[in-house]
This record gives structure tokens, C-alpha cells and sequence, in this order.
């Protein structure tokens, strides 16, 4: 066997014996639970329903679901959260008669939760017809607080109900003794001045597809003159605002680093509360580090992932290619010394490289599209408004920025009633060139619609 073959062996032989080994994780398992006081009611009587989270091996941090009822059997007339582990509403409860649903999503804070019987809400109905009444969940998740988001739901609750006819009304008789005045009544009014600020403004930070962006989920409320709208700022700047029932934000992109949200909520008197969280968005990186943890929280082992594994094998396989390099021109060398030949001297020619011209240094961009938002039309340069402007007669508006260095651009364009509504903000992520004119047409910039929703007996927040 040649020098030459014995290497090429000796490289499969360590390629080949190579292994990664990766620890497996537990699962745990948690269920939701649908109970009743009782399980026979009458016609007209109101049926309090809970529904309830069972998670007695493992913490649980969010929840949500869908409850399925019978609309000809029950009919939904109010909603309660008194006593819920959940301490932020993603969605709030609602309840839909015409489909028969209701529906929830809700986060427990840190720790989470570990039981057997945790309250979510309390579901209220009126028993319409008789005959048998089936409750059951039409899907629904429940999350570890493991730092993983893991889906730990093991059993979807049901319970079925029985409905009667009505036994009566019952009169309370009145008493011989008990005389009824025939005085009028008079009707009092009493005005109160709402000054008090809205409360219970709560902000949580959740997951956000988009790695430039920080995605937050919050909620307030006001007892006497109601919530009115919320508005957001980032590093102290107004980035958009969201009308009340609102409850999901998710910023602008953003630079790597630190950064600083402020939610402020108006009520309709005028009056705000404000509150402020830090967030920071992470440089992308090709791998890093991981960490995988036991039930109990503590640290398993510490693995290399992805791009680490791969780059490490990469460099082993250059270094051996460049050995085997070498052997070859070794190996020929050693045959021409004893045959007397010599190798012919090819001459590198010199590289011609073409004249080129000096450019300029900054790139221009114009953006010229339709609209009919009713105030104006924002563009915004790397999550930071620059400009805007009203349409025209004939809703047709344009943009133009001069001096622009060259590199990544984010640019955004949407109406000024509908900042800070990423679905109708409109991306151009743009690489400029020195010396580039860029021209953007055709942009249609839609409008927010507001959304019919079913009436919602839902009780205030708590």
C-alpha cells in the first residue's frame, strides 16, 4: 500500500469514528378540567361552570383553549376570572352563543403554577332546553415554565348535564300587615367626575417571530369612564398607538442592543397611567450555547449546538485535505527525483485590472404610491419615522430621501391611524449601492377595518 493510500484510510478511520451524543428530556403531563356543583338543573336555572388547570408534576406558565357547549341546550350570559392563576390575559374570555365556543389564553407568571385544581374562569349559563347537555374542549394547550415553551398537556376535560323542565315559579306571599305607599317615586341623579387614572396596567414581554422585534402583551382597566386607547414609545419615541380591546404590541425592527418601551393608557376622561419595561434585542449569531435542564431546574449538561459542531468539523476536514495536498506533491516529487524529470515553471501573468470610475458615496431612494388614509401616509427609515405627508386629490402620495449612506435599509410605509399595526405596515428592506437611484412604485397602503365582534358580558379585569 502506497504512502499516499495508507493517509486516505487513515482519514475515513477518523471521519467515521466521530460520534455526538445529545441527553434526552422528561415529560411531564397536565390536563384540563371542567366541573359543576351539580349535574341535573332545571330550565331558566343558571349552571356556574369552571374550568380548571390539573399540573401536579410540573409548573405551568400558559394556558389557552377552546370549550365547546350544545347553543340549543346553553346559553352563555357572563364570564368570571375571580380566583384565575392566570395573571395576563393574552386574549381576553369570550364567549360566541351563534358558534357555541368560548375562548382563552392567558399567561401564569413565574413561578407558574403546580396543582391539582387551578381555576382559569368561571363560565356562567342558562339552561334553555331539556335533554342532555355535553361540555368538552375542542383543543387547548398547556405550557411548561421550563424556559422551553414545551406542550405538557396530557387530557381534555368534558362533563355532561342534564336539563329538566322547570318545577314552577315560586311567589313570595305577602304580608296582611304590609301596607304599600302610594307615594310617587322620585328619580335622583348624582354626576361623578372621573380623576382617577386608569389601573392594573400590566406588561409582559412574549415571544416574537421576527428577531428585530420585541413582541409585549398588556392590559389595564378603568371603572369609571373606561379605557379610551394605549400608546407605545420606544426609546422615547411615539411609535403607534392601539384602540382599547387591544391587548397584543409588537415594535418596529430594531438595532442590537438595549432598548426601553413605555405604554401609556388614556381613559375617556383624559386621565393616564404610564409604565415602562426594558427589552433588548440579540445580535444574530451562526451558533452559541445551550443549556438543557431536569424537572427540578438544575443543569444536566452544558452541549455545543449547531454551527459550533459543524464548524469545528469543517476546520478537522481542511487541515486533512491540506495534509493530503501535500502528500501528493510529495509523492511526485519523490517520483520525478528518481526518473530525472523536471516539472515545467508556468509564469503567472500579471492581473489587468479594468479603470474605475470613483462613485459617489450616498444612494437615493423614492417611494411614490396610492392611499386613502384620511390624515397621512408615514415612512419610516430603521423603525424611526423621517417623514410624512397628506395625499393628494387624487390619493396619490410620494416620498423622496436623498444623502442615504450605503448598506441594509429597513424602510416602512402605512397610514397614520394605523402605526404600530404590523399587518398593514408595509416592508422594503433595501440594499444600497454608492451612487444608486432606487425607485419604489406602485405601493397601496390599506386602511384598519374595525371587526364585529359577538356582545361580551365579561366581567372587569381582577
Amino acid at each position: 500500500m502506497s504512502l499516499v493510500k495508507k493517509k486516505v484510510f487513515l482519514i475515513a478511520l477518523f471521519v467515521t469514528l466521530g460520534l455526538l451524543a445529545c441527553p434526552g428530556a422528561s415529560v411531564w403531563a397536565a390536563d384540563f378540567g371542567i366541573s359543576s356543583p351539580k349535574n341535573t338543573y332545571e330550565v331558566g336555572e343558571t349552571i356556574p361552570i369552571k374550568i380548571y388547570v390539573a399540573s401536579p408534576a410540573e409548573a405551568s406558565n400558559a394556558v389557552s383553549g377552546v370549550v365547546s357547549f350544545p347553543n340549543n341546550r346553553l346559553q352563555a350570559t357572563s364570564l368570571a376570572k375571580t380566583g384565575s392563576v392566570v395573571n395576563m390575559w393574552v386574549q381576553e374570555p369570550a364567549h360566541f352563543n351563534a358558534d357555541g365556543q368560548v375562548n382563552f389564553e392567558g399567561v401564569i407568571l413565574n413561578p407558574g403554577y403546580k396543582g391539582s385544581a387551578g381555576t382559569i374562569l368561571t363560565i356562567n349559563f342558562k339552561a334553555l332546553t331539556t335533554g342532555t347537555a355535553k361540555l368538552s374542549f375542542a383543543n387547548g394547550s398547556i405550557l411548561a415554565n421550563d424556559g422551553e415553551g414545551t406542550n405538557i398537556l396530557k387530557k381534555l376535560g368534558q362533563i355532561s348535564l342534564t336539563i329538566v323542565p322547570a318545577s314552577g315559579l315560586k311567589v313570595s306571599p305577602v304580608s296582611p300587615n304590609k301596607t304599600v305607599s302610594n307615594k310617587p317615586l322620585i328619580a335622583t341623579t348624582t354626576l361623578q367626575i372621573d380623576t382617577t387614572p386608569p389601573e392594573q396596567l400590566a406588561i409582559v414581554e412574549i415571544e416574537s417571530t421576527n428577531s428585530k422585534r420585541a413582541r409585549f402583551s398588556f392590559s389595564a382597566s378603568d371603572y369609571l369612564s373606561g379605557v379610551d386607547y394605549y400608546e407605545f414609545s420606544v426609546d422615547d419615541l411615539i411609535t403607534g398607538r392601539l384602540p382599547y380591546g387591544s391587548n397584543v404590541y409588537e415594535t418596529t425592527d430594531q438595532t442590537s442592543g438595549s432598548h426601553r418601551l413605555k405604554i401609556s393608557v388614556f381613559d375617556k376622561a383624559g386621565n393616564e397611567t404610564s409604565q415602562t419595561i426594558n427589552f433588548e434585542i440579540k445580535r444574530e449569531t451562526f451558533f452559541g450555547l445551550g443549556s438543557i435542564f431536569s424537572g427540578n431546574g438544575s443543569v444536566i449538561v452544558l452541549v455545543v449546538v449547531g454551527g459550533l459542531i459543524l464548524l469545528l468539523i469543517l476546520i478537522i476536514l481542511l487541515v486533512l485535505l491540506k495534509s493530503l495536498r501535500r502528500l501528493f506533491v510529495l509523492e511526485r516529487e519523490l517520483t520525478q527525483a528518481k526518473t530525472g524529470a523536471s516539472s515545467p515553471v508556468v509564469a503567472e501573468s500579471p492581473a489587468i485590472k479594468p479603470y474605475q470610475e470613483a462613485l459617489p458615496s450616498t444612494a437615493k431612494i423614492l417611494f411614490r404610491g396610492r392611499s386613502e388614509a384620511t390624515q397621512a401616509v408615514v415612512l419610516l427609515r430603521n423603525g424611526q419615522i423621517v417623514a410624512e405627508t397628506k395625499p393628494g386629490a387624487d390619493n396619490i402620495f410620494e416620498f423622496t430621501l436623498d444623502n442615504l449612506p450605503a448598506g441594509f435599509q429597513h424602510f416602512a410605509l402605512v397610514a397614520l391611524e394605523a402605526i404600530g399595526n404590523p399587518t398593514l405596515t408595509q416592508d422594503y428592506p433595501v440594499m444600497l449601492s454608492a451612487g444608486a437611484s432606487i425607485v419604489v412604485s406602485g405601493v397601496e397602503i390599506k386602511l384598519p377595518s374595525i371587526p364585529k365582534k359577538d356582545f361580551n358580558y365579561s366581567e372587569p379585569n381582577v
